[in-house]
């Protein structure tokens, strides 16, 4: 059994540059919280997080650190995007003028038992990731930025149903009520929220998915100027008529093999593009009809806010989205956002706001090492708890030196299995 006989440098030093809004005493519980979260190798609680430690302090105290305590994750989100960009521009000097931000919005669904009924953001929501049947848990929004070698997740938000919403506030006095967002709002907020910390010098571009090309969202991405990268729905109107209907009448011969390239080989597609004007949208831009083969009926659509730019660019630029989809699974998978264990709405965005803390901590040391295109977040997991395990030896080695007793150092390290 591991123990974490005191904090990780690195995580120290990280935790540093962010400047939290915290004091001491919230501040250790977040470090050991978030420094157990990546050193666990098993199914996440409070309890087991507490008895990780080297010195586990009480458990009401670390429940009452997400539920009671005053800290406000806004504070914390707003602390943490803040040093994440200031590190990501850091090197502008080292890449070209043109080189652009990618930043990408998606969400997904946190899953809890069927049996969970007490836990107030948890609901039932529809899960397109799940064959298109509904899912029950909580749906969370990332912000993802990258520029150059240096990415790191900057945003996230808790959505909530209106029904939820509306059930929760019966029992929360006026001033603590909730106030309903749809997905589409909280996208928006999460770059409202990110764009004075961009500087106007640096192309932007933001990526989603069909879900966020609403006519609200473009305009926004227009107004900033940025621009927008995103897939289309076959019943938008372009140049007054539907995207499926053009697909339907469209040749062969239109189109033209394009490879996009991935992190382990290249993919052929038939893609076929066309400058125009969106619905109600008053900008000209670039519609992408892709297909896999040429029996191919229902061809994918992909928005591009700027028509100069080539095919092969705007699909590229594209799959960059896939570092969302990386985000999700270590959260859910690696960093136990599916296991927790608080009931309230107020106790679960702050747990949300330490977990995501941990991978962007991944991502920082990530992008900290000589080569960071080598190394995965799971080798950085595992080199972070490496590091932990070498110091529970030498630890351990000091403590039978100077009790001069090994079955007493096994009992001060682990009283429980002795």
């Amino acid at each position: 059994m591991l123990r974490i006989v005191e904090p990780s440098a690195k995580l120290l030093e990280f935790i540093r540059i962010l400047n939290l809004p915290l004091s001491s005493p919230q501040l250790a519980h977040a470090i050991g919280f978030i420094d157990s979260l990546i050193t666990l190798d098993e199914r996440r609680s409070l309890a087991r997080a507490n008895r990780l430690l080297g010195k586990p302090t009480d458990q009401s105290a670390l429940s009452d650190f997400f539920t009671y305590s005053t800290w406000d994750e806004q504070a914390v989100r707003h602390a943490t995007q803040t040093a994440l960009i200031d590190w990501m521009l850091s090197e502008r000097h080292k890449h070209p003028a043109d080189m652009p931000i990618l930043l990408s919005i998606d969400d997904s669904l946190a899953k809890k038992p069927k049996t969970s009924h007490h836990f107030e953001p948890v609901e039932w929501h529809f899960d397109a990731n799940g064959g298109r049947r509904y899912g029950h848990g909580l749906v969370f929004l990332t912000l993802h930025m990258e520029y150059g070698h240096r990415q790191a997740p900057i945003n996230w938000r808790l959505y909530i149903r209106e029904k939820t919403v509306r059930k929760l506030n019966r029992k929360k006095p006026l001033k603590k009520r909730l106030k309903f967002k749809t997905k589409l709002t909280l996208a928006i907020e999460a770059l409202e929220e990110v764009a004075p910390l961009l500087p106007d010098s640096v192309p932007v571009f933001v990526m989603s998915d069909s879900w966020y090309s609403a006519d609200k969202h473009i305009r926004y991405c227009l107004k900033n100027h940025w621009d927008l990268i995103c897939a289309l729905k076959s019943n938008r109107l372009f140049n007054g008529k539907r995207l499926s209907h053009l697909a339907r009448y469209s040749r062969n011969k239109s189109f033209y093999p394009v490879w996009i390239g991935s992190a382990a080989n290249s993919t052929k597609y038939l893609v076929r593009a066309r400058t125009g004007y969106l619905g109600s949208i008053n900008h000209k831009v670039r519609v992408i009809a892709s297909k896999r083969h040429n029996r191919d009926k229902r061809p994918e659509h992909f928005l591009c806010t700027k028509s100069r730019l080539g095919t092969k660019k705007v699909l590229n630029r594209y799959s960059r989205r896939w570092a969302d989809e990386i985000d999700h699974l270590y959260l859910k998978t690696r960093l136990g956002l599916e296991d927790f264990r608080i009931r309230s709405v107020e106790g679960i965005t702050k747990y949300l706001a330490l977990t995501f803390l941990s991978l962007a901590y991944l991502y920082w040391r990530q992008g900290n090492m000589p080569s960071p295109n080598e190394k995965k977040l799971s080798e950085v997991i595992s080199e972070h708890r490496a590091e932990h395990e070498r110091k529970l030896l030498e630890h351990f080695g000091q403590e039978v030196l100077r009790l001069q007793s090994v079955d007493d150092a096994l009992r001060a390290l682990f009283p429980e299995i002795v």
